[in-house]
């Protein structure tokens, strides 16, 4: 009996899917996005907290990027995006703190999540809801979407858009300057 193209045979001997595993790399596109967080408990004595988000990933860089501070709220809202270059040969474990900016002393961290990228599926994009603490229902809302990165003839090309309103984001120059034009603070070398 001969295999089919969803037999492993199949596959194996399928030019497209050939094709397709000699352009792609281990390399994802991974963008953060902190949403926003409810019902932070007041870290000061006077006002409610003055909260921001760090993230960091130590394996895709050194560097440890925040949001900006939203001043006196207990459910403040961000909705600013990070980018990474990430490995999915190795472990990424993304840090995620809620931290009270404070003027005359150090920074209070409110609350530490841990996330490990490997939950996420490339090309889909997944909102997750971390409860911070069960007791007072606080929570942090955060959007994550990993795309594919391939190459061909020794260029990275960016992953397919997805979004009707780029879908004209086909070469990789455009996209390119694209990403270069939107507001998105990028780890150093990528």
């Amino acid at each position: 009996m001969g295999a089919n193209s969803s037999s492993p045979e199949g596959l194996a001997n399928n030019p497209e899917h050939l094709a397709r595993r000699r352009d792609e790399t281990p390399f994802r596109l991974l963008t953060v996005k902190v949403l926003k967080a409810r019902n932070i408990q007041k870290a000061d004595a006077f006002t409610e907290s003055d909260c921001y988000v760090t993230v960091s990933l130590p394996t895709a860089s050194s560097e440890q990027v925040r949001t900006a501070t939203v001043h006196n709220s207990k459910d403040p809202v961000w909705n600013q995006s990070f980018c990474y270059r990430i490995d999915n040969r190795i472990k990424n474990v993304l840090e995620l703190k809620i931290c009270d900016e404070d003027t005359y002393t150090k920074d209070d961290e409110l609350y530490t999540v841990l996330f490990d990228v490997a939950k996420l599926h490339p090309g889909k994009t997944s909102r997750v809801n971390f409860t911070l603490n069960p007791q007072t229902w606080e929570e942090l809302e955060v959007e994550f979407s990993l795309q594919y990165m391939a190459h061909r003839n020794g260029r990275r090309v960016a992953p397919p858009a997805t979004n009707t309103n780029t879908s004209f984001l086909t070469s990789a120059s455009r996209w390119a300057r694209w990403f270069r034009s939107i507001d998105i603070p990028r780890p150093p070398g990528f």
